[in-house]
């Protein structure tokens, strides 16, 4: 799904955002995006929102971040990123469920969203898993 921008601020939002391993989820409000050039990306996307119960608003710039982002606050969490934690005489650990980098963890969240999209009526505002920010706006308007 692509919207060009997002002037008018949308109320609560909730992020779902890729790292090297897995998704996190973060509960939003006001936000708004646009697409612009950045760096050496001629199509970055810029969104610009509030934390949940922050006062500070915050812009970051997405190149090559995978961002999915739902209509409104309660959303599921996404599928965990560590494993148990084993505990020793004076210390615990715990890992990762995955190296990172793996391609799982895409198909992972994949299925959970796409699962849970089926099951309810929350509506995806944005989603960035396949945008290209080395292409120009003119190449994906056409």
């Amino acid at each position: 799904m692509f919207h060009n921008m997002s002037t008018n601020p949308q109320g609560k939002t909730t992020l779902y955002l890729a790292d090297l391993w897995a998704y996190d989820r973060v509960e939003v409000c006001n936000l708004t995006w646009r697409f612009e050039k950045y760096a050496q990306f001629p199509n970055a996307a810029r969104l610009e929102y509030t934390v949940r119960d922050k006062r500070k608003r915050q812009t970051k710039m997405f190149t090559t971040v995978p961002l999915v982002v739902l209509d409104g606050w309660g959303h599921p969490k996404p599928p965990p990123k560590f494993g148990p934690t084993h505990y020793g005489a004076a210390y615990s650990t715990q890992a990762t469920r995955r190296r990172s980098c793996d391609p799982e963890w895409q198909n992972e969240f994949d299925a959970f969203l796409y699962g849970y999209l089926q099951g309810s009526k929350a509506q995806v505002l944005l989603d960035l898993r396949k945008h290209d920010p080395n292409k120009a706006m003119e190449d994906l308007e056409t």
